[in-house]
């Protein structure tokens, strides 16, 4: 029979109006089942002291504490225990004042006493029936997997590189950078979107605070390994030890031997419109994905190319860069932590049938836009008639297209209004004759010195209209957006050369199959969901998976930046206690009853409760002990360590 210690707290003798304390512990003294019955006024604070010493004079196998609300003070009085060479989970609190003393005001003194006591001798009774906690120690790997290669999952990269531990960064395209790539200038810096953080600090004359990224030495940084053309396809193992399943299509040219020395482009004879330039320019089939493309090596496009029918661009590389005959791979990734970064697509524009996007090429979207305007881009920043190639006299931007419409997606996808009035402050700047008007539901710049955005662009001329075009048609020279506008209420037919969808963004492809395989909750919007909005931003449902930047919801530079950050401090957090020694507060299942229903794996949301052949088991590793698993098994079959039957009744 356990040894039984009892504390008892009348908060200050605030709580002796209410109770008989005198009485009580008389009442608790005859019943035998305490070994000693300690009475203070402060037990939060100066208490402690007293209460580690009397532990330690007078051994016992279980304590409770008759107090406040556990949701307080239980984890401080369990460090007592601790200290005192006992298990912080040899403790049980007996809510006398919230559940008893305060509710109980108006009614008298033995009634409200006896509550107590029968509320201390339940909690007396729960300690006996506890049984020891199991501890598990799991060994972390020293290693991070960022899924994705945007702006997020680089500056994860670098903070994690830059505090020694390995990450290795998993793109499905040829090269990283993600959407970044195509948008040239971003707010709020009205800079390249391509500036990544540096290490080196202005301050020490040590460098600037970013640099580009072809210049920021990714490729070269031993602690950081870039696996582009290449996808997750499978997760296995638990937080501290992933393994994470990788194949890695074929580029048919080496990153190890490729000089860039384009010998290849030169002598390849196919040519095929360049999508990442609206098809206004041409590539070769062997071609250079970006011109600050990382890693800086060619790549052929199997759709295009001759392949053994050609071969000339094999005959001219002057290092056999090239194999044609270079196959898919399949490899396996070893980590202790993974973080999500995979950020967000545009929504399909052709799903928005009244705008005509397919039919007429001269509606684009803010993405195709940003390549017209970036100097590097087909017109050299000028915007122009996809149709005709001619200079454009006047642009209607239409917001929220695909976004707040319960026909398409109900979220506002937040930067579509900056993405506008960059661009309308971008045209105006550099092409004043050009006239500019945004039709809009609301304007919505929310961010430091956004609104200043929302100045500049009225400043400079821009027309704003609200209210959400109805249609866009075209009357055989120039375009036609129709449309009420709310505040005049008169219904309007605007003219005009280029028609830009400010369109939604969604989930990129492939986040469910992803959200699958690791066990990650979904959103009701498409994305990645974390555990905790509020003060969890970046975890997930399942131990040492993290999120950042656009996984979790469409955002900008800066806020991808921070999640990053954010992310990269939990998962540092994780890796720095070199193992996990984790008390087994889990579910656990009698196979003797289990009927194999699966209702386990249903109700579990960490993809803990697994059936197997003869009967189901609980993965302790992922199990966060929430108990509903055995609140649904059908048969009574799975039992919460710490709170089972016994001790609760």
């Amino acid at each position: 029979m356990a040894k039984i210690g009892l504390f008892i707290c009348d908060c200050g003798k605030t709580l002796s109006n209410t109770m008989d304390y005198d009485s009580l512990i008389s009442d608790l003294e005859k019943s035998g089942k305490f070994e000693f019955i300690v009475r203070d006024s402060v037990l939060c604070k100066d208490g402690l002291e007293r209460m580690l010493k009397q532990l330690k004079e007078n051994r016992v196998d279980r304590v409770v504490v008759a107090a406040c609300t556990p949701k307080l003070y239980e984890s401080t009085w369990g460090r007592v225990l601790e200290d005192a060479g006992m298990s912080r989970y040899s403790l049980v609190v007996a809510n006398i004042r919230e559940q008893c003393a305060w509710v109980h005001r108006d009614e008298s003194q033995d009634s409200t006493t006896e509550k107590a006591r029968r509320l201390i001798i339940s909690a007396a009774n729960r300690a006996g029936a506890l049984e020891e906690i199991p501890l598990e120690k799991i060994p972390i790997t020293q290693r991070v997997v960022i899924i994705g290669g945007g702006i997020a999952g680089l500056t994860a990269a670098q903070e994690l590189a830059e505090l020694g531990i390995e990450v290795d960064v998993v793109e499905r395209k040829p090269t990283v950078g993600g959407l970044c790539l195509e948008l040239g200038t971003v707010f709020p810096t009205q800079d390249c979107s391509l500036c990544v953080r540096t290490t080196g600090c202005p301050g020490l004359g040590d460098g600037s605070p970013r640099r580009c990224i072809y210049r920021a030495n990714l490729e070269f940084n031993p602690k950081i390994r870039l696996h582009t053309n290449s996808e997750v396809v499978d997760v296995l193992g638990d937080v501290g030890n992933f393994k994470i399943v990788v194949r890695k299509k074929p580029r048919y040219v080496s990153e190890d031997r490729c000089i860039r020395c384009n010998a290849c482009a030169e002598a390849c004879p196919v040519e095929v419109p360049d999508d990442f330039n609206l098809g206004l320019t041409t590539r070769k089939a062997i071609y250079m994905p970006f011109v600050q493309a990382i890693p800086q090596v060619y790549a052929i496009d199997p759709e295009a190319c001759k392949f053994e029918e050609c071969g000339k661009c094999v005959e001219v590389c002057p290092t056999d860069a090239i194999d044609l005959k270079e196959e898919e791979e399949t490899f396996t990734i070893d980590a202790g932590a993974i973080i999500i970064a995979t950020g967000f697509d545009e929504y399909d524009p052709a799903l928005v049938t009244e705008y005509n996007y397919e039919r007429y090429p001269d509606v684009i979207t803010q993405v195709e836009l940003a390549r017209l305007l970036d100097i590097t881009g087909p017109t050299g920043g000028r915007p122009i008639r996809l149709s005709d190639n001619k200079p454009v006299e006047r642009i209607v931007m239409i917001q929220c297209v695909g976004s707040r419409d319960e026909k398409h997606n109900y979220y506002c996808s937040n930067i579509c209004c900056m993405v506008a009035l960059k661009h309308a402050i971008m045209i105006k700047e550099n092409f004043p004759e050009i006239d500019v008007i945004i039709e809009y539901m609301d304007i919505r710049p929310v961010g430091s010195r956004y609104e200043e955005y929302y100045r500049r662009a009225r400043e400079l001329g821009v027309t704003f209209i609200r209210g959400r075009p109805g249609e866009v048609l075209h009357n055989g020279e120039r375009l036609i957006v129709e449309g009420e506008n709310s505040l005049t209420g008169e219904f309007e037919r605007i003219e005009t050369d280029l028609v830009v969808l400010s369109m939604a963004m969604v989930p990129s492809k492939g986040t469910q199959e992803l959200a699958r395989m690791l066990g990650v909750a979904l959103g009701p919007d498409g994305f990645f969901d974390v555990v905790d909005r509020k003060v969890r931003p970046s975890e997930t449902n399942v131990v040492g998976v993290y999120l950042a930047g656009g996984a979790i919801t469409p955002m900008d530079i800066p806020n991808a930046v921070s999640y990053a950050a954010g992310a990269t401090m939990s998962v540092v957090k994780l890796l720095s206690r070199k193992e996990i020694e984790k008390p087994l507060l889990t579910s656990v299942v009698n196979e003797e009853i289990c009927s194999s229903c699966r209702i386990c794996e249903w109700a579990c949301p960490f993809d803990a409760a697994h059936v197997g052949e003869e009967a189901a088991w609980v993965d302790p590793a992922k199990c966060f002990g929430c108990g509903l698993c055995a609140a649904a098994c059908p048969s009574g079959c799975i039992e919460l360590r710490h709170h089972t039957s016994k001790q609760l009744t």
